[in-house]
This record gives C-alpha cells, structure tokens and sequence, in this order.
C-alpha cells in the first residue's frame, strides 16, 4: 500500500486551470465553486527580526547584537533563544566584507583545534554552487563555524512551504538544483575528498536562482562525536546501504547515493523514514522508478536516478562529477533556468527575501565604504618602497690578488 506521504503528482494529468477533487461528495462540491472575492491584504510591513524565517518570533534587544567573535561581528541571532546560529559581518583584508552563518559546534573545546584544522582545509574549496567556508572561532559560546551565507532556503524548506500550499516541488526545480549541486560535489570529490553531509537540508536555493551546497567539511566535526549513533541518526535516510550495514566511512561514492535519493525525494515527492530497521529494509528492497510517480518523467531519467541509488558500489557512479554529466545528458531539457528559480524561491518566501536583500546592500555600502578608505601600507610594502628608492650601490671591488692577476 502505497504511503501516506506519498504526494499525488496532480500537475501531471490536469489541464491549465483544473482543480484536483479527492474526498467525500460535499467536499468536492465546495472544491469546485467559484472562489468567493476576498478583500486585498495589506502590503507586508518590513519585521526587524530573524532575517531566514519570517514565521519566528520579532528579536527585540538580542543581546548578541554587536558582539565581537573574532573577525566577525554579530548582527542577531538566526535561532530565536538560543546562540547555535548567529548572523554576522567579517570584514577581513583579503576576503572583503561578507555576510556569515556562525553555526555552532557541539563539541568540547579541547577539540576547538582540530575544527580549525578542518575548517582551514574546507576553505581551500572555491565554486559558485558551494557555499564557502572562511574560518572556525572560539568563544565563550562555544566553537563556531563560519561559512557564507547562502541567501535563500534549503530544499527542505523549500518542500514544506510547497506542501503547505497543496502542491509538490516543481521537477524542473528539483532537476536543475540537484544538478548544480553535484557540479558542487565534483569540486571535493576531484582530489578524493568526501562531503559525508549530503541531505536536502544541505542544498540552499538562493533568491538569486543558483544553488549552493552547504555544511562542507562538517562531517570531519561531527565525526568526533561519542558514538557512530549519534552521527548516523540525523543521516540516516540518506546514507547508503554499506553505511548502515557496515559503518563505513563516507567516500564519493556514498555522497552519489545521498545525492540521488535528495533527487529522488524531489521527483517523487516520497520521504523514506522511520528506524533503523525500516530504513535497512527499504533500501534492501530498492526503489521503484520515478516515472512510476509522474509521466511527464521518461526512461533516461529513471535510469540516472536508479543507477546512483544502486546497492552494488560497482554499478553506482564512481563521483558527482559522472552522475553531474549523466543528469544533464538525460535531464538539460527539463531543467528551469535560473530566472524561473529565483522567482519561485522569491515567491514563497517574500519577507525572507525583503530581509536578505536588505542585508546584502547593506554589506555592499560596507564594502564600498571600505574600499573608499585609504589603504595603510604595511611595514614590509613600506620597506620595500624605501629599498627601491635607494641609489644603486656599486658592486665590491675585487680582491688585491684577483685584481692584479
């Protein structure tokens, strides 16, 4: 029987202007009438707050407003209560000004040395459609990891605000975020490296149309946790197979199969979950193909989706690279551009998207400001420019011996 939560692709078999009618007699019936004229709501007034979730409780007086950790200064809180996220300006002489996620570690602090290890090793990972990371602080709030912040919403979010609104996510969306994040994980993956955090939580659909993968080198942090329970809890509808039954390790491969059951749950709109026994026999019984949940889905699809969710490591994609040049082989034509993502993103969450653009002008009068100021010579430069100034010496003059020969 076919699950709960399985969303029903109604934009598939309706024509423009339709409605989908399910339940009893009178329901359809009040489904069908016309809608009755509802009066115009007022315009939205701006909400001093959290700037990524317009339905949290108004911040008033965050007391971490204009605190100091390290290059960063804190604008508010992102978690209302709590200190696990902070929004935050860097100002930094290499790297500019940018707006900064401070996400919290939990981990003890003796450990705070090797999350900057780490967090140095992320950095050195520069792509459009990944999210950067600059830099790992210590305060007395704990350990924060600081990263770029990717304005927008996760897909996660992106799948909630849709279902509130009684439709599924569009596939062109789904197709062209996927994609864009694998080109993200071809990135790590080309000198071996694994992103180990793959979830939909991890793919951030910007207001600007692009999609950037999140929470690079996390893995390495969390993975200092207690217990592989603890690490494999919050993961587990995305790990593979050997992951489960094998406590193995991320490696590229496994991050394909996160990767394709993210697009898997876009196409079909199906949440796999439940314990650790029920997520092992699912994946023991394998998937159905996606065209099963949608016809406007064709065979190519299905067969780039099913090979990276495959249980044989042999027959899955060796890397995100392969499975990125698969998706668009089988998928380019389907694919929204980034005009049409922007807009959808934009759309379900407008007060989000008020509170960003606001945030990002803001930074960019910083940075112009900034780059209006007079730049301080540094000692060195300075030397420099002085040894240049100096005359020429002359070079020595030989040696007696050397001279009269």
């Amino acid at each position: 029987m076919a699950s709960t939560e399985q969303r029903i692709p109604t934009e598939t078999f309706l024509l423009p202007g339709q409605q989908f009618c399910i339940g009893l007699p009178w329901e359809r019936a009040a489904a069908t009438q016309a809608p009755v004229a509802s009066p115009p709501t007022p315009k939205a007034k701006p909400v001093v707050g959290n700037a990524l979730d317009a339905n949290a409780p108004v911040l008033q007086a965050d007391p971490f407003e204009g605190v100091e950790i390290g290059k960063c200064r804190v604008l508010r809180r992102l978690s209302p209560g709590s200190a696990r996220s902070l929004l935050a300006i860097r100002e930094d002489d290499d790297d500019g000004v940018a707006l900064v996620v401070l996400r919290r570690i939990d981990l003890p602090d003796v450990l705070g040395k090797d999350v900057q290890n780490n967090a140095v090793w992320a950095s050195r990972f520069v792509h459009p459609n990944l999210a950067r990371v600059f830099e790992s602080e210590l305060s007395d709030e704990g350990i924060f990891w600081v990263h770029e912040l990717a304005s927008g919403a996760t897909l996660l979010e992106v799948t909630q605000a849709c279902r509130k609104q009684g439709k599924g996510v569009p596939h062109g969306l789904v197709l062209a975020s996927v994609y864009e994040a694998a080109k993200a994980l071809a990135e790590l993956h080309g000198p071996g490296f694994p992103h180990g955090l793959v979830s939909d939580q991890a793919l951030a659909l910007g207001f600007d149309g692009h999609c950037r993968l999140l929470d690079t080198g996390l893995f390495r942090c969390v993975a200092n946790k207690s217990s592989w329970a603890e690490v494999a809890e919050p993961m587990g509808p995305y790990f593979a197979l050997e992951q489960l039954t094998q406590g193995r390790m991320p490696d590229p491969k496994c991050d394909v199969f996160s990767l394709a059951v993210v697009l898997y749950e876009g196409l079909t709109g199906e949440k796999r979950r439940g314990d650790f026994d029920t997520r092992l026999a699912q994946l023991e019984n394998g998937f159905a193909p996606p065209s099963r949940f949608s016809i406007t889905l064709d065979k190519a699809i299905d067969e780039v989706v099913l090979r990276g969710l495959s249980k044989d490591r042999a027959v899955r994609y060796a890397n995100a690279g392969e499975f990125a040049k698969a998706l668009h082989t089988a998928a380019s034509a389907f694919m929204w551009k980034k005009d049409q993502r922007s807009r959808f993103v934009r759309e379900l969450f407008p007060a989000r998207a008020f509170h960003e653009d606001g945030l990002m002008a803001d930074c960019a009068q910083r940075a112009a400001a900034r780059a209006a100021r007079p730049k301080k010579l540094s000692f060195p430069l300075l030397r420099a420019l002085s040894l240049t100034a100096l005359p020429k010496l002359a070079p020595p003059p030989l040696p007696v011996a050397e001279a009269v020969a």
